[in-house]
């Protein structure tokens, strides 16, 4: 039981993930240089500079920063962190230092990918230091297949390839994050660049411009009709 308690205790005071705001008028001018000095993943949110508190006045701008370890450690080895670049570290109701439990779902917090209710900001604008990527740490397997799958859509779609081994190629040499995906879907690939193809040679192309003129012009047709 003593052993039991003295295991709990420990792991309540260590966790992998700790995160803390950060103002610019008041962050150490190098708060960047040391976190890459850390060597650990690292995940820097855009400026939040659309939030609103509970009355709807706006937040002093700031950005979210969570620290993300290869082990568990303690808190006062984030709170030394904090102290050097001058971060503000998230606290529970008793102003205590906060753990982060959940490293995906605040990983999706930097820019409220889930709270629907609160502004929308660019993971593009993310700053991930360390090796960290913010779409590896906040989408589930599925959906970063689907984003990488886009992407490749896109790359086919604009670029017109014809060739599935034309795109290997090309993977293999400027995106080799793409590589995985492509050889774990190459039948859906396959699939679309034969589209691609059918669709040049019968030049039946038909991009988005010309579905939403179609969807006005249906629109239109329709409020004539109940005129």
């Amino acid at each position: 039981r003593q052993y039991d308690a003295a295991r709990k205790a420990r792991q309540g005071k260590r966790a992998r993930g700790w995160a803390a705001v950060l103002y610019d008028d008041s962050a150490a001018p190098d708060a960047i240089d040391q976190l890459k000095d850390l060597h650990i993943e690292v995940l820097i949110s855009p400026v939040h500079d659309q939030d609103v508190d509970g009355s709807g006045n706006p937040k002093k701008p700031h950005r979210h920063v969570l620290l993300m370890f290869p082990s568990p450690v303690p808190a006062s080895t984030a709170k030394t962190i904090w102290d050097g670049i001058n971060a503000v570290p998230e606290q529970d109701n008793h102003g205590n230092m906060r753990a982060v439990q959940n490293i995906q779902g605040y990983a999706r917090y930097l820019v409220h990918m889930d709270d629907h209710e609160k502004h929308r900001y660019n993971e593009d604008d993310v700053t991930a230091l360390g090796g960290a990527s913010w779409h590896a740490v906040a989408l589930s397997a599925e959906d970063e297949t689907d984003r990488i799958l886009i992407e490749i859509e896109q790359f086919v779609d604009e670029h017109e390839i014809r060739s599935y081994i034309r795109l290997l190629r090309y993977a293999r040499t400027f995106r080799p994050d793409w590589l995985r995906t492509i050889r774990r879907n190459s039948h859906h690939i396959v699939s679309a660049i034969k589209a691609i193809s059918w669709e040049i040679k019968e030049e039946t192309y038909c991009d988005l411009d010309f579905w939403e003129v179609s969807a006005e012009e249906e629109q239109d047709d329709s409020d004539e009709a109940v005129i």
